[in-house]
């Protein structure tokens, strides 16, 4: 599936580099790397809180029942599949691959050329200070939600919005689903819903 999506630039430019960002691909990290075992995987991790309020933000419908996905309508859903995604991802990390590289959005949107010279190096690409214009060039936009943001410099304005947005009953119920992974990756204890 993934050679047939990308098959026209594969033999349009042999030598070129293909990013596929959808989330979920962390699920099948391991798949890929038989299927591609030269190829780099990047997981990009995110506060679970600001995961959460971005679910419940998003009016994602099921092709399939036509209704209003659940993890956009749950907080305990939406909880428990980041926390989910974590743990497979430390498994996946610690037994399987020699080519993961796991990266904290926090970091990457706060620290971005740093972080892209970590990213860059770890796919034997060498880092230019132009890659840090990209948004300067013309992109073409798709209908995915997210197109327009290749379009705009990096921001960090996303960084803890939970801490304004996310309900303090919602901060509540997911706290005990996530917050050993919050922990293990280093995030700070949500303390205000208990006052």
């Amino acid at each position: 599936m993934y050679l047939s999506l990308f098959s026209n630039v594969i033999k349009e430019n042999p030598n070129c580099r293909i990013a596929e960002k959808t989330p979920g691909n962390v699920k099948v990290f391991p798949i890929l790397a038989k299927l591609f075992p030269e190829s780099p995987l990047i997981h990009i991790v995110r506060d679970g809180r600001d995961v959460v309020n971005s679910y419940l933000k998003q009016k994602w419908i099921d092709l399939g029942t036509g209704n209003q996905m659940p993890i956009t309508i749950d907080s305990t859903i939406a909880a428990k599949e980041w926390a989910k995604v974590q743990t497979q991802s430390r498994e996946y990390k610690e037994k399987v691959l020699a080519n993961y590289l796991e990266i904290k959005y926090e970091d990457l949107v706060l620290q971005p050329e740093s972080v892209m010279k970590i990213i860059l190096n770890f796919c034997g690409e060498e880092y230019e200070p132009s890659i840090m214009e990209y948004y300067k060039k013309k992109h073409s936009e798709t209908p995915e939600a997210s197109s327009h943001q290749v379009n705009q410099p990096v921001y960090s304005n996303s960084v803890g919005k939970w801490k304004n947005e996310l309900s303090i009953e919602d901060r509540r119920v997911i706290d005990p689903l996530i917050t050993e992974e919050l922990i293990r990756l280093g995030y700070e204890q949500d303390t205000q819903w208990a006052k």
